[in-house]
């Protein structure tokens, strides 16, 4: 009887996850990475397949990713000083950001508030859409300081980041990146109790001197 009764239970826990989504089901962080990166592989094939709908979808997409403009615009170091451009970021990298936003792996008011509201699906469409937006190089900073920002680019970053800048899924596209910002965040990087701890880039940005973090920002600002 016990076993019989064991079973049933079993039974109708297993209808009950069927029916609730993915997402609702509790997972470790690792996990939830890993899903939105399937999510975004997924979605990055039907753009790839259907350009229709792709286009249908980012035109709906824009209208809500407006608000997401106003702080990230790829209006060279002019927009928010503080905010990134997101103009063909890495769809993957970007998707996971915004899942660390929601569960607080990064920490930002602002941004966990607009995150915290978005499935799974959302970050992936909107990451998506972002990382397929046309880019340009953010500029500034002098020609000396682009020269000894390449050395250092070469040496400690584009083992990760790429010779292009470009990234690879985990690791973010640098390339035109705005030179306050990449500064900013040497330099919040540097303390193992910032807002964004990342043991990657504690050492790495702890050996940069500022004049070193001002050039390669400046270099990282001016690629294609």
């Amino acid at each position: 009887m016990y076993k019989k009764g064991l079973a049933l239970c079993l039974l109708c826990l297993v209808s009950i996850l069927a029916c609730v989504p993915k997402e609702s089901i509790k997972i470790s962080p690792q996990e939830r990475d890993a899903l939105l990166k399937e999510k975004v592989e997924q979605q990055l094939k039907v753009f790839a397949k259907d350009e229709m709908k792709r286009q249908q979808l980012n035109a709906s997409i824009a209208i809500s990713a407006r608000r997401c403009l106003s702080c990230h615009a790829s209006e060279g170091d002019k927009a928010n000083r503080a905010c990134p451009n997101l103009a063909g970021q890495n769809p993957v990298y970007l998707a996971q950001q915004l899942q660390h936003f929601s569960d607080g792996r990064r920490k930002d008011f602002m941004m966990s508030t607009m995150a915290g509201p978005l499935s799974d699906d959302g970050k992936a469409i909107l990451a998506v859409y972002f990382a397929g937006m046309p880019t340009r190089t953010a500029g500034g900073g002098t020609l000396d300081q682009q020269a000894k920002g390449k050395m250092v680019f070469v040496s400690r970053c584009a083992a990760c980041h790429g010779a292009d800048g470009y990234g690879k899924e985990i690791f973010p596209r640098l390339a035109g990146q705005k030179i306050s910002y990449t500064a900013m965040m040497l330099r919040e990087f540097r303390n193992p109790n910032s807002r964004r701890p990342n043991p990657i880039m504690l050492p790495i940005a702890t050996a940069l001197s500022e004049d070193e973090i001002q050039a390669v920002a400046a270099y990282i600002a001016n690629m294609q």
